[in-house]
Order: C-alpha cells, then sequence, then structure tokens
C-alpha cells in the first residue's frame, strides 16, 4: 500500500502531497490505535492515491477493528465507505446515526430543504 522505500534517501520537504499523507498515516498506525481521526484525508491526492488510500482505510477498519473518524467536505467521494454519519452545519449537529440513504440526500434533505 504504502510504496515509500524509494523516500528513504529523500528529503521530506521534496516529498509530494500524497507521500506526505503517507507518511502521516504511517506515524498514526504505529501505536495500534482503536479510533483513527482523519481530517480531509484525500485532499491534494490524484484519482489513484485517492482510492488506494479509502481501498487500505476499509481494509483496516474490517481486518484491524480500527474505527475510522473522516471529516470531508466531499460526500459523493466517501459515501461507498461511510455506514455512520454525524452532519455538522454552520456549527450545529443536524443528524447523527447510521446512513441509511445517500450522504448527498441526506444533506439535501437537512441542509437545502429546510
Amino acid at each position: 500500500m504504502f510504496n515509500i522505500s524509494n523516500l528513504i534517501n529523500e528529503k521530506p520537504y521534496n516529498f509530494s502531497s500524497g507521500q506526505k499523507k503517507k507518511i502521516l498515516l504511517i506515524q498514526a498506525l504505529l501505536h495500534n490505535p482503536k479510533l483513527l481521526i482523519l481530517d480531509e484525508p484525500a485532499a491534494n491526492l490524484d484519482p489513484t492515491a485517492r482510492y488506494e488510500l479509502f481501498s487500505f482505510l476499509q481494509k483496516i477498519n474490517k481486518q484491524e477493528n480500527i474505527s475510522i473518524l473522516i471529516s470531508s467536505h466531499n460526500l459523493s467521494e466517501i459515501d461507498k465507505y461511510v455506514d455512520s454519519l454525524t452532519l455538522i452545519h454552520r456549527g450545529n449537529i443536524l443528524y447523527s446515526g447510521v446512513k441509511t440513504k445517500s450522504l448527498e440526500d441526506i444533506f439535501y434533505e437537512k441542509v437545502i430543504a429546510k
């Protein structure tokens, strides 16, 4: 998943956004957390890196039983990976619970249609 052996002789300031995110994720996982909190984890990643990231997160969620909290503005991107959510809009919790329909439908119902 990480494919970072080629970075061993590189300076960190030369790393791409994706390479930096991989290093940060490795650091976060070193201590075998029960909860992983990620803020916009796919920001500045190319489509392949996004797919690899979310596939990896899905894998560790299932295999290692790590709960993952993701803060994201991109609802369609994370929709297929989410089983529960908390929708916060302008500092207010509008919904918190199990995902019963698409995130965009929930957002429309709770924010736009009001």
